[in-house]
């Protein structure tokens, strides 16, 4: 499933560890999709395509949690605590060296059509799908960055997620996961062996 876990994080003062949990509606773009696929407009496939859009655009649910935490880094021992859990990163704590606040969070396209593409035998169709879900995914972290740019206003901000970087591996996603838990929940999104 489509579900980024990262810290984003921005020089701000103020505190708050409340969860916040994010929710828009899937306006799919057809077009910007049908290039994407490099479907020309007029083709068969491209019918095909726009007829699985339709059906399974309903089945997208772009959500997102998030929190804003204090954090504390150790850049010598590669050691961030955020929100009173442990991350191992001297790359993640590197980078947020310096700050006050991150904000962990998790953003899915949705279970639901994860759970449909996964059922789907035909590759070609899986793989339109795929694109699908990518434009949920989209669509959820871009709401997600507006509410906390509405909520805190932090200005500037970057990401970094466990696993994107050999620095900061996969495993990291565990204390991530701790974390938000009841984010991760709302999300429908389960961490996996």
């Amino acid at each position: 499933m489509y579900a980024p876990m990262h810290i984003l994080y921005a020089g701000i003062a103020e505190i708050s560890m409340e969860k916040y949990f994010v929710t828009c509606e899937f306006v799919p773009d057809r077009d910007a999709l049908l290039g994407s696929l490099s479907l020309d407009t007029d083709s068969e496939e491209a019918e095909d395509f726009v007829a699985l859009l339709e059906k399974t655009a309903p089945l997208v649910q772009p959500k997102a949690a998030y929190m804003q935490v204090p954090v504390d880094t150790d850049h010598d021992a590669g050691r961030v605590m955020a929100g009173g859990v442990e991350f191992r990163s001297r790359v993640l704590a590197g980078n947020i060296k310096g700050q006050t606040m991150v904000w962990p969070h998790v953003a899915t396209c949705g279970r639901e059509i994860y759970d449909y593409a996964m059922a789907m035998p035909d590759p070609v169709e899986r793989f339109w799908v795929d694109e699908i879900m990518q434009a949920g995914l989209t669509q959820a972290r871009a709401e997600l960055l507006r509410d906390i740019d509405s909520r805190f206003s932090p200005g500037k901000v970057a990401a970094m997620g466990p696993g994107s970087l050999v620095e900061w591996p996969i495993g990291q996603q565990v204390p991530l996961f701790r974390l938000l838990a009841d984010g991760v929940a709302f999300c429908g999104i389960e961490l996996t062996d």
